[in-house]
């Protein structure tokens, strides 16, 4: 038997169950009991049931293959496998929250009857969706506007439903999704919010950026899946009691079970363009102490490079390079109040400078489109320096977002750089130097002012900057292409 609190190992423990809890551990058993009440496991490792409070278990691999028609049946019978692998796995208790048919709902029937073996099941039936938004094809509940949001929540209730689900951004599956881009208005929220409150119960949202997360909460929604990316503001904010996030690291760091499953290489390059904000966004999110709890959203039955999903999702910060370097992320020093300070770290590798094993400063690197292509990353951080590449308000297509606005370019510019910088462990009150390069026409005033109110919001009072005009920069339409570099202190 492993002491979880103290680390320390037992050998030849008998521990006694009542009813589902572990209620005794003894040396052995009491003497006398019948044969049928005492269960040899021979060495085995005896472990209580994991939970995975972000499940769906009716899910279709790719998603384009989803047919919001299906018989019910089918969606029952796919998904009772699911929730036997899930159980065989170590999973005694799960929450969906989606649920084609409302196949959730029914397979609890099934279990509370007897009938059907499988985890404790506590169930959404149907998200609701805005039409077109994340759930769309997915076979949700669709609505929009409060009442109709209040509407559609109210009749997952009835049927049964634990939770309602809703989704506040986009997500990482559809070719022209982004997490980012915020799905539902303050009425739809609160639509969905007075339903399950009327049940004495909460709503989860699918979540991807700080400012829905912000106007979620403001609703009264109190649990959130993903966080894609967090900055530290919205972090202490979900560092509230009774509030909880569901990282599913997992959606953006299983690329070879998502292979195997055939899904779209867009869905494939979305969730690796993710994979280090998010990480980071979890990291942020532990610093500030937000409640995390385990989810997969991968069937948490199913084997992730030979791990099932639910654990594989337990030890992917440990295996993240990284999370290797978690001791220099906590508690860093900060200019804004309620961050503990320590002493700073040196540029020249004193001993606060993170290194690998073998003694060499490390290393990270982060992209997030195709920089690939021409041999450079979107920034790199060596040490407790990140340098963040000269960086244009570049819209999905290549073309400049904000055309003819060197403002509103500068402020996408200073947006993009800011997730690169969170990506790396550092923040826009990190940057210690900036140079904005203007291309003729532009304005120097409106470059000066975004840059000025980008930095202030952060609490960075004014990095180092050069502004410069010259010939032209790559590309039709762009104005303005800032560089920046941040030192994190420790």
């Amino acid at each position: 038997m492993i002491d979880v609190l103290t680390g320390e190992r037992h050998d030849g423990r008998a521990i006694e169950t009542a009813d589902g809890t572990v209620t005794q551990i003894a040396a052995a058993p009491p003497a006398g009991l019948p044969d049928r009440e005492v269960i040899d496991v021979a060495g085995r490792w005896l472990l209580p049931g994991l939970i995975s409070c972000h499940t769906h278990l009716s899910i279709v691999f790719p998603f384009s293959a989803t047919d919001e028609a299906e018989n019910p049946a089918i969606t029952a019978y796919r998904s009772g496998t699911r929730a036997s692998e899930a159980l065989r796995a170590g999973i005694t208790t799960i929450r969906c929250v989606h649920e084609q048919n409302r196949a959730d709902l029914l397979l609890r029937t099934a279990v509370r009857r007897g009938w059907f073996a499988a985890p404790r099941i506590l169930g959404a039936g149907r998200a609701v969706s805005t039409p077109g938004g994340h759930g769309q094809g997915s076979a949700c509940a669709y609505a929009t506007g409060e009442q109709e949001f209040y509407a559609a929540a109210l009749a997952e209730l009835a049927a049964g439903a634990d939770h309602v689900k809703i989704f506040i951004n986009s997500g990482l599956a559809g070719p022209d999704e982004h997490y980012e881009h915020p799905e539902m208005t303050d009425g739809e929220i609160r639509g969905a919010v007075r339903a399950a409150a009327e049940h004495d119960t909460y709503v989860v949202a699918h979540s991807g950026e700080p400012t829905a997360i912000r106007q979620a909460l403001a609703q009264g929604v109190r649990c959130f899946e993903h966080a894609y990316r967090l900055d530290d503001e919205t972090a202490a904010l979900l560092a509230r009691p009774g509030v909880f996030v569901t990282p599913t690291l997992c959606v953006t760091r299983s690329e070879s079970w998502m292979r195997a499953h055939g899904f779209e290489e867009h869905s494939i390059r979305h969730a690796s363009q993710a994979a280090d904000v998010h990480l980071a966004s979890v990291q942020r999110a532990i610093r500030a102490g937000v409640t995390l709890v385990n989810g997969t959203d991968i069937p948490p039955g199913d084997l992730v490079d030979g791990t099932p999903a639910a654990v594989h999702e337990l030890l992917l910060p440990r295996r993240s390079d990284q999370a290797r370097l978690r001791g220099r992320f906590r508690g860093r020093s900060r200019r804004s109040a309620g961050r503990p300070g320590r002493a700073p770290r040196d540029l020249a590798g004193g001993p606060g400078r993170a290194r690998d094993p073998g003694g060499r400063c490390m290393t990270e690197r982060f992209t997030d489109g195709g920089e690939a292509q021409a041999g450079y990353c979107r920034a790199v951080r060596r040490g407790n320096v990140v340098t963040v590449s000269g960086t244009t308000a570049t819209g999905p297509d290549g073309a400049a977002l904000h055309p003819g606005d060197t403002g509103g370019q500068a402020r996408e510019c200073l947006r993009r750089v800011e997730r690169a910088l969170a990506a790396l462990g550092a923040g826009l009150d990190d940057v210690v130097r900036t140079v904005v390069y203007l291309a003729p026409g532009a304005s120097w005033q409106q470059a000066a002012d975004a840059h000025r109110d980008v930095f202030a919001a952060a609490g960075n009072p004014g990095p180092a900057n050069t502004m410069l005009y010259v010939a032209g920069l790559i590309g039709d339409g762009f104005l303005v292409e800032i560089e920046a570099q941040a030192v994190v202190l420790a």
